[in-house]
This record gives structure tokens, sequence and C-alpha cells, in this order.
């Protein structure tokens, strides 16, 4: 799923004062139609996304969707997986890194000599990780040196993916991930439906 129609949203507001803003479209392809709901609520410093999709054809339709967020990255950030996560993987998981601390060539890096690949600063390429995990609800990063970050919180059960990509970007590249001349990767999420049947509503949170 991919929006690529700017003009379809409605806004409500909510009986706490919350508001939630609607965005979503027709894809035309498989006849699905999504739509997502953003919500921020008085005094959270949370994004709560909520998903609707309604399958419009008469048999069963497979839907994979990613929470995409571009954050800001230095030196100083590092991205953390639940503990439990020993492994990485690459896109259509035909490589697989050690993590955190890396000791192979994966993606054409070299980290033969042990390299904790959770700190930005050790990649010298773009490069994308994906956790192996099944077990966890949670993935971040965080910037040490301004002491913040962004966490994602989502039913593992349901999203089958965490991972941070820098494909975007190199440190030697001048059009960076943002548009506005920062550096920075992107954190996602994904969640997978084997069966999207007449409608399936789910929810996930983003927390600055």
């Amino acid at each position: 799923m991919e929006m690529c129609i700017r003009d379809r949203y409605s806004i409500e507001e909510n009986e706490d004062g919350s508001k939630t803003v609607w965005v979503g479209e027709l894809e035309v392809r498989h006849r699905m139609r999504w739509a997502v709901g953003y919500t921020l609520r008085p005094g959270k410093s949370y994004v709560e996304a909520r998903v609707r999709i309604v399958n419009r054809t008469p048999v069963v339709e497979t839907m994979l969707c990613f929470a995409n967020v571009a954050v800001h990255v230095n030196d100083d950030y590092q991205v953390i997986f639940p503990p439990s996560t020993q492994y990485g993987t690459f896109h259509g998981k035909r490589e697989f890194i050690k993590w955190p601390i890396a000791n192979s060539i994966y993606s054409g890096a070299d980290f033969t000599k042990g390299v904790d690949v959770s700190w930005y600063k050790n990649h010298i390429q773009a490069n994308s990780i994906f956790a192996w995990n099944y077990a966890d609800d949670f993935f971040a990063g965080y910037d040490h040196g301004k002491h913040a970050g962004t966490m994602a919180v989502a039913d593992h059960k349901m999203c089958i993916r965490d991972s941070f990509i820098t494909v975007y970007q190199t440190r030697d590249q001048h059009d960076r991930l943002d548009g506005i001349g920062y550096t920075a990767v992107g954190m996602f999420v994904a969640m997978f439906v084997l069966k999207a049947i007449r409608v399936n509503t789910f929810g996930r949170g983003t927390k600055p």
C-alpha cells in the first residue's frame, strides 16, 4: 500500500479533546480500500495510528503495510532492537547478520572485525537491517547526545518486522532523507495480513 492521493482526508474531534486525521485511498490493482487514522491526545507525547482495511472483492487478499518514520541521526544515534534480538536480515531475507555485534560481510559492508551495528556511526554505506524477532512488541532509536529518541510499539503477533534502514542516504550524499539538509534514517515497522477479509482494523503507536 502506498498513498498517492493527498486530498482524501477527514478530521474527527473526539470526546476526550483529541483529534483524528484520516487519510486513505482505493488501491486500484487489488481493489482494496484502506484508511489510516492518526490521533494525538491531550497531554500525550505519542501518536496513535489506526489502520482500516476493506476488501471490496469476493476473494481473499493479502496485505502488507509499513509505518515509516524518518529520524535525524548523527554519531550519537543508536538503534535499539529488543534484547532478545540476536540476528537481523536484509530485504527478501537472503542475508543475515548477528545483532548487535556483527562479524561478517553483510550487504556489501565488511563487519568481519566485529562491529556494533546498532550505532549509526559504524555504517559507512547505505544499508538495511530488519530485526529477526517474533517475540517482542517494540523497537526504538535513541540520540545519546540529545537524550531523546523515538520508540515504536505494536503487537508482535501482527507486526512481523522492525527495522532501521539507511538505504536512502550515505554520508557523502547531499540529498538527505528528510529533504531539508539533515542526515536521517528510516525506522520501519511492518505489518502483514495473510487473509484480508471484509474488514480488518488494527493499531500501533509511535512515541517521540
